[in-house]
């Protein structure tokens, strides 16, 4: 079925000449799919740095990995705009509640012609409906420990939601987790153990570096948005009551197999019984991680 077919059963106003359609892509600072799931995809639309809305309608659509689908994710009516400060333009975008139903469901197949990021209704009148979902998308419920490869942004709102499934299980156990920067193509290890598990040092990240050393040091070089690179992944997990002794020794072990401290983000400050790195110590309310 032909996109703006099923949006015009729903509002017969919502025409490709009366819109325009924003292909929202990750942008080199922000992936709007993480801001959509952190549910702060409209405030983030509303701000732009050039006057892209210039008809009454807005069809949001977010990129999804794979060839050509596209997340549905809103219609908007305009009323207007502000200029803000010369910079950009803060533009006021009503959300149709008759697409409230279709919104993060409805799955597009539309190939994107060329790179522009608004286009008119026009340009997208091959958009076709590939798939309407049971269910609004949204982070994905916890599926097991070792399935477990979370990228920042989705660490940030399953912390930010206290998501029950992901807190409940990260909580009870300890374990080994690896943190990934594929672009740099570096890892780094920690551990957690005590009270807060795993959840509880995961918590800690959403500063992006958690008060470890060397990512500490980038992130303050490079900025947050530098953590966006970051994937959290689990390597082994113990019981929660482990003796933290033996979860640091078990620690150790894989930075030794992953050589994190000669070619990866564990700082090289000599060998320690307690701690495998000189890295700051952390208290946080509820866990008393290694890193």
């Amino acid at each position: 079925m032909n996109l703006f077919k099923m949006l015009q059963a729903v509002s017969t106003r919502v025409t490709p000449e009366n819109c325009k359609v924003h292909l929202a892509t990750h942008n080199g600072t922000d992936n709007p799919l993480d801001v959509y799931y952190s549910g702060e995809f409209d405030k983030w639309q509303s701000w732009q740095q050039q006057r892209n809305f210039t008809r009454d309608h807005v069809v949001s659509l977010i990129q999804l990995p794979g060839d050509c689908r596209w997340l549905f994710v809103g219609c908007y009516l305009k009323h207007g705009h502000a200029v803000q400060d010369g910079e950009g333009f803060s533009y006021n975008l009503e959300f149709l509640d008759g697409y409230r139903e279709l919104a993060g469901r409805l799955i597009v197949r539309f190939e994107r012609p060329g790179r522009q990021p608004y286009i008119y209704g026009e340009r997208a009148l091959t958009a076709s409906v590939a798939e309407l979902l049971a269910q609004r998308m949204s982070v994905s419920e916890f599926a097991g420990f070792k399935n477990v490869r979370l990228p920042f942004g989705h660490l940030e709102t399953i912390v930010r939601t206290q998501e029950p499934t992901w807190r409940g299980a990260l909580s009870s156990v300890a374990g080994i987790y690896i943190i990934t920067d594929p672009g740099a193509n570096k890892f780094y290890v920690g551990s957690a153990y005590g009270i807060g598990g795993i959840w509880g040092r995961w918590s800690q990240y959403v500063d992006g570096h958690g008060n470890n050393k060397m990512l500490k040091e980038l992130v303050q070089a490079e900025g947050i948005k530098r953590a966006e690179h970051f994937w959290f992944s689990i390597l082994e997990i113990a019981d929660i009551q482990t003796d933290p002794k033996d979860v640091i020794a078990r620690e150790n072990h894989w930075k030794e197999v992953l050589l994190t401290r000669q070619a990866g983000y564990n700082a090289s400050e000599g060998s320690r019984g307690a701690r495998a790195d000189g890295e700051a110590e952390v208290e946080p309310a509820e866990s008393v991680p290694s890193n």
